[in-house]
């Protein structure tokens, strides 16, 4: 059989990325989505949610050490950190890489995107074994509404597009949550879409980020099964500096990664001409 699995890409529907697929290994529909597992032949098992891929095996480490480490590493002593999403594990993976860090929270609200990961992703969910990590099956937003007895270092929401349960994540209402919930020095990160498809998207989490935090601005990295092969990131930081981090840390060979490095790091922040402004179009 020559079965292919193509994504439309959800803001242009005049644009796709297509997969050739071995077979599909997992379909249901959760409380909350639709969820897929298909095995591929170049990039391996892959994850889709509403038909929107969120991660394959081959590539999945581009994205999960950029939301992950750059945070990091802009605060000068991450211990504490929650994940907003995240429930395939792979951010959570990244995060423990870093000795510093004491205690990890994750809120996700679709269990079975957990239990699905542990049983086709076990590289990736690997970090669900981590004594460190500690997770809740809820609403990350109300979570952030309501949490009051905790604090963080790094918030890093990992949410998939800004269409079904995840709407609420890209909200003035929840980044002033989050900056509540950080101590006096935090950082918060959060997927941001593509500054190709989706510009508007990346521009608007900034602008309503730089409406609270004390700097605010967007990074970016290679993702090749991501719209564009591209993927943004917003943050947000309180008390922090984020161009002012330790070079001595950020070159810790005992952390091993395979996309993010120092060179990295600071060429992430260097944006198109037509992103830098609020009202640039490309």
């Amino acid at each position: 059989m020559n079965l292919w699995f193509t994504e439309l890409e959800f803001s242009y529907k005049n644009v796709g990325l297509t997969l050739k697929i071995k077979k599909q290994l997992h379909h249901e529909e959760t409380p909350y989505q639709v969820l897929d597992i298909f095995e591929t032949f170049h990039y391996g098992k892959m994850m889709t949610l509403d038909g929107i891929i969120q991660l394959t095996e081959l590539d999945e480490f581009f994205y999960h050490e950029m939301i992950s480490h750059v945070p990091l590493f802009m605060h000068p002593n991450p211990q504490s950190v929650l994940i907003i999403g995240g429930g395939d594990g792979g951010t959570a993976r990244e995060v423990l890489k870093h000795n510093c860090v004491q205690q990890v929270d994750m809120i996700e609200i679709d269990e079975q995107v957990i239990a699905i990961s542990k049983r086709f992703f076990w590289k990736i969910s690997e970090a669900f074994n981590d004594d460190r990590l500690k997770v809740q099956v809820a609403d990350g937003i109300k979570y952030a509404a309501e949490c009051s007895e905790k604090k963080y270092d790094v918030i890093i929401i990992d949410s998939s597009d800004p269409v079904g349960p995840a709407v609420g994540l890209f909200t003035s209402d929840f980044y002033g949550n989050c900056y509540r919930i950080l101590k006096e020095q935090g950082v918060v990160i959060a997927q941001a879409g593509t500054f190709w498809y989706q510009p508007d998207e990346a521009r608007d989490v900034r602008s309503k980020l730089k409406e609270i935090f004390d700097y605010a601005d967007l990074y970016w990295s290679i993702t090749p099964t991501y719209p564009a092969g591209q993927m943004t990131y917003a943050f947000g930081c309180k008390g922090i500096n984020p161009y002012e981090f330790d070079k001595m840390r950020i070159q810790d060979k005992t952390i091993k990664m395979k996309y993010y490095n120092p060179d990295i790091h600071m060429a992430a922040f260097a944006l198109p001409t037509y992103m830098l402004y609020e009202n640039d179009k490309a």
